[in-house]
C-alpha cells in the first residue's frame, strides 16, 4: 500500500501555508502520510467507484465531477484528497497519540475503566484539542465534496451533487 501523496507534495503544501516542517524527516513524513491514507480509507465512504476493482485503496475513483461539472481524472488522486492526507499526516507527526478520534471536541489523553460498579474515567488533553480540531476540520472540509458517509464518530458529512 502506498500513500495518496509523498513527502515532496507534503513539504510544498505546508511551505505554501507558512508552516515549518523542515525538522520532519522524509521517512517520518512518508510513514505519517501512509497512516493518514489508511485513516481516510478506514473512515470514509466516498462517492464514485474505484477506478480498478482490485485496487488496494479507495482512490483513484471514477464517476466523480467537480462543482463546475468537469469530470475528475479517474487515474489520479485529486489535489483535495492529497491536501487532506497532508493535514492528517501533520497531526500524526506533531500530536501526542497521532491520529485518533475526537470526543466532545477533545482528544482523549487517558481512560480508566473499572469493572466492579462500572466506573469510567476519561481525561481529555485540552492543550491538544484546538490543534487537532484545526487540522481535522481542514482535512474534512477539503474532501467533503467526495464523502458520502463516515465510519467513525468524528464526522458525518453528506452532500448531494
Amino acid at each position: 500500500m502506498s500513500a495518496y501523496t509523498d513527502d515532496i507534495y507534503y513539504r510544498a503544501y505546508f511551505l505554501a501555508r507558512d508552516v515549518n516542517v523542515a525538522t520532519q524527516s522524509t521517512a517520518a513524513i512518508n510513514a505519517a502520510l501512509l497512516i493518514a491514507t489508511e485513516y481516510l480509507d478506514d473512515t470514509f465512504e466516498f462517492a464514485g467507484y474505484a477506478t480498478v476493482i482490485t485496487q488496494a485503496q479507495k482512490w483513484p475513483r471514477t464517476g466523480l465531477y467537480t462543482q463546475n461539472g468537469a469530470v475528475l481524472d479517474p487515474d489520479n488522486v485529486p489535489a483535495k484528497v492529497k491536501d487532506a492526507t497532508c493535514e492528517l499526516a501533520f497531526i500524526q507527526q506533531t500530536q501526542t497519540g497521532g491520529l485518533q478520534p475526537l470526543f466532545n471536541g477533545q482528544v482523549i489523553k487517558k481512560t480508566k475503566d473499572k469493572l466492579g460498579d462500572l466506573e469510567q474515567e476519561i481525561e481529555y488533553d485540552s492543550a491538544a484539542s484546538a490543534t487537532y480540531e484545526r487540522y481535522y476540520a481542514t482535512a474534512y472540509k477539503k474532501i467533503s465534496d467526495y464523502v458520502i458517509s463516515s465510519g467513525s464518530n468524528v464526522v458525518s458529512i453528506q452532500r448531494v451533487i
